[in-house]
């Protein structure tokens, strides 16, 4: 430690004292160049699925921009994460995340939606992200617009506990070349080609490819864990501006990656009762989305957006999945006068899954289809010359699993003069049953003889069931937030919420078998709706100026569960969920211009203590908690060239953040990490 903090003290006298000749080879854009009262009345578009200031939103929301991801040093989306209030993050593995907010997170976390341009990027076979696979140009990214709380009046089911929605930047934004070079101390890479032009008048386009490669992580008996992975993305855009004010939007990608798995499958036999199986995964998958915004009058637009996406995941532990979905969205904007804005819309999803099973999970059905139709309509209305503003909806959504859910919300903002506002809501959201929730059988893990907590003679396999009757999981969310801007220098969100949840889901244990040769006890359980609770806390953000190239950002979180099942309950899971929410949350980050061409960057965080999840687990063990910090050097010595030199997670030579959930061996450590960048545009 001693070593690193002697080389990042060294690196910065260095910089601090090069001339001023040196530096001057490309100026930057100034810290301060967007007051914080512009970055107030920043357009968003996730909160009404229309442009509207930031300032105005009446909900939980944080907004990262370019900049705040280029400073940050992050090479992957979930790091980015890492610095919203109320965001749970916690690399598991080499290519493994657990992203949630507001509780419920973990390698299956289901309660967030998660969006690339407005499209619906989960799998439905735990409603979830796999995060490894959710490749998205980090260069690219306009912004990125977080809700905390729920989003599901305009967004639908698994819009529970937030919504995050990747924006990336218009074709136009990005013409000419770039190339960027990332390497580390332990010899992984990434590098990115990437360029862009103007097709024809008004007509822009840009294409890109990317390859990463990166290596295995340490376990905690300090041996590499064979989770290393590789990955090759490619893709495209084009932007269009039609005669009569038509915006059209077109983009595609492909993607194949392969990932190194050691995984854990239970067996009967003695004396370790498991199996080790090192194997090759491989996941694939390829989109391509279609947009068209076409304005009616001076005050009504439409849009509408067709997506096809291919999903193909092959692991050896769970088996191979095949996902087709097509998803078609149409909306309708009018704007009355200046006190009354409607919006409304349909949309239409089909998706075709093919399994087919391996290793210790089975699948009731190999193959099913569903449709999801869908409405929302939502009215926002300015009262008292605009001062309180109402906004109430719903969305209307049918599934076939579950039929008909309802989402309403009401939201009402009131703005206090310029620099503060106050806003509330009530809302209802839903996360519908997953394929595996209701169709799996697998085999989580074998409990040894004489072994708590059934203390049996012989040797017990716990086995997981789907359960076709599974409901919806229901949140009933309250909030309460307000903005404040007590100078021009420094901004303050403020956030108070109280979830209540029904139905949530637990694993409840059924009959004791023994098999047929008497070897062994089989312990079934299933999937069900038995418990239900609370998760309530606070957030807090805040953006202060220091100086013209000083910028310093605090997120704080604190969050508690309470959750309970019903008395004729037997499950063993819930008390996990509560465990696994860390209470206590920092994230300090330093934004500092040394020279106008130098940046140095810091980013301290605090994570307070939780449990590492498996599904189906006994026990679960503690996650110590932990500060971190990461520094970053940035130097640009000639226009469109940026060298970086990067320390992440420098204050613990390598520590845990969480448990696999599934099948795992041996959970991997986080290591300390080193790396350099070149980016090149030209």
């Amino acid at each position: 430690m001693t070593r690193w903090l002697t080389t990042c003290h060294f690196t910065f006298l260095v910089v601090t004292s090069l001339p001023p000749t040196l530096c001057e080879a490309q100026q930057t854009n100034d810290l301060t160049a967007l007051s914080l009262e512009e970055l107030a009345d920043l357009e968003i578009t996730s909160v009404s699925r229309r442009s509207q200031p930031l300032s105005q939103a009446a909900a939980a929301v944080f907004v990262i921009d370019a900049e705040d991801i280029r400073r940050s040093g992050a090479t992957s989306l979930p790091e980015v994460f890492r610095m919203v209030p109320g965001m749970q993050v916690a690399q598991l593995g080499s290519s493994v995340w657990a992203v949630s907010a507001r509780g419920f997170s973990g390698r299956l976390a289901n309660k967030l939606l998660v969006l690339v341009d407005g499209r619906s990027v989960y799998t439905p076979a735990f409603s979830g992200v796999y995060w490894e696979q959710l490749d998205v140009i980090l260069q690219d990214i306009e912004r990125i617009e977080v809700i905390r709380g729920p989003g599901a009046t305009l967004w639908g089911a698994n819009a529970v506990n937030g919504v995050i929605n990747i924006i990336t930047r218009k074709a136009q934004k990005t013409m000419g070349g770039l190339v960027a070079l990332t390497m580390d101390d332990d010899e992984r890479s990434s590098g990115l080609l990437r360029y862009g032009s103007q097709l024809a008048p008004r007509t822009f386009g840009r294409a890109y490819l990317k390859y990463a490669e990166h290596n295995a992580l340490i376990t905690k008996s300090g041996v590499d864990e064979t989770d290393g992975w590789d990955l090759t993305h490619g893709g495209f855009r084009l932007d269009s501006e039609l005669p009569g004010g038509d915006r059209l939007s077109l983009q595609g990608s492909s993607y194949q990656a392969e990932f190194d798995q050691y995984a854990n499958l239970p067996t009967t036999i003695g004396p370790t009762f498991s199996e080790r199986s090192l194997t090759i995964a491989q996941g694939s998958g390829w989109h391509v989305c279609g947009r068209l915004e076409h304005p009616l009058t001076i005050a009504s637009d439409f849009a509408v957006q067709i997506c096809y996406d291919r999903f193909h995941r092959d692991e050896y532990a769970i088996g191979e999945q095949t996902l087709d979905t097509v998803d078609v969205d149409f909306q309708h904007h009018r704007r009355f006068g200046g006190w009354q804005e409607l919006i409304w819309g349909i949309g239409f999803r089909n998706i075709k899954t093919r399994t087919h099973v391996s290793g210790a999970t089975q699948i009731a059905r190999d193959s099913i289809s569903e449709q999801l139709v869908s409405s929302f309509i939502q009215d926002e209305v300015g009262l008292l010359e605009d001062q309180l503003r109402l906004t109430f909806g719903s969305k209307f959504e049918h599934n076939e699993s579950t039929g008909w859910e309802i989402q309403p919300n009401l939201r009402l903002l009131w703005l206090i003069g310029q620099r503060t506002s106050v806003w509330g809501a009530i809302s209802r959201a839903v996360r519908t049953p997953s394929l595996g929730e209701r169709y799996v059988d697998v085999d989580i893990t074998t409990i040894a003889p004489n072994n708590p907590p059934l203390n049996a003679p012989l040797p017990v396999l716990l086995n997981i069931q789907g359960n076709e009757a599974f409901d919806s999981e229901v949140l009933t969310a309250y909030e309460i937030g307000m903005r404040i801007e007590p100078s021009p220098t420094l901004a303050l969100d403020f956030t108070l919420f109280y979830n209540v949840y029904k139905d949530v889901r637990t694993i409840e244990r059924q009959e004791l078998q023994i098999s047929r040769d008497f070897s062994y006890l089989i312990q079934y359980a299933r999937f069900d709706n038995k418990a239900r609770g609370n998760i309530h806390g606070f957030e807090i953000a805040a953006d202060w100026i220091l100086q013209a190239d000083w910028r310093v950002a605090l997120a704080y979180s604190f969050a508690e569960a309470d959750l309970e099942t019903d008395r004729n309950s037997v499950d063993f899971s819930h008390k996990s969920t509560e465990d696994n929410l860390p209470r206590h949350q920092i994230s300090l980050r330093s934004m500092m211009n040394l020279r106008p061409n130098i940046d140095f960057d810091l980013w301290l965080r605090y994570v307070d203590r939780s449990v590492a999840l498996y599904l189906g687990a006994l026990e679960f063990p503690s996650v110590a908690a932990y500060w971190d910090l990461d520094l970053r050097l940035a130097w640009r010595p000639h226009k469109g060239i940026e060298l970086a030199l990067v320390g992440q997670n420098l204050l613990d030579k390598s520590r845990p953040e969480g448990g696999q959930e599934l099948l795992t061996v041996e959970d991997s450590l986080v290591e300390r990490t080193l790396y350099g960048s070149l980016s090149f545009e030209f």
